[in-house]
């Protein structure tokens, strides 16, 4: 289930490559699930955003950055 403001998956213009749909999760869920399973992204932890002292609660990496961007 989507929150009330989520983008309609029916409304997309669709994919290069055609999968099958999914009774458990939309294309939106897949694509997240890719994302967050994916290598790269979980390299970010290791790359610095903020330039500040290493502790404390000014200092992020980029993973956590991205996800607490990606909340907004």
């Amino acid at each position: 289930m989507s929150a009330p403001f989520a983008s309609d998956h029916r409304r997309s213009r669709g994919r290069l490559i055609c999968e099958q749909e999914s009774t458990f999760r939309s294309c939106f869920q897949r694509d997240r699930d890719r994302i967050i399973h994916a290598s790269a992204f979980r390299r970010l932890k290791h790359k610095t955003q903020v330039f500040i002292e290493h502790e404390g609660d000014y200092f992020r990496t980029r993973l956590t950055h991205s996800i607490e961007v990606a909340q907004v």
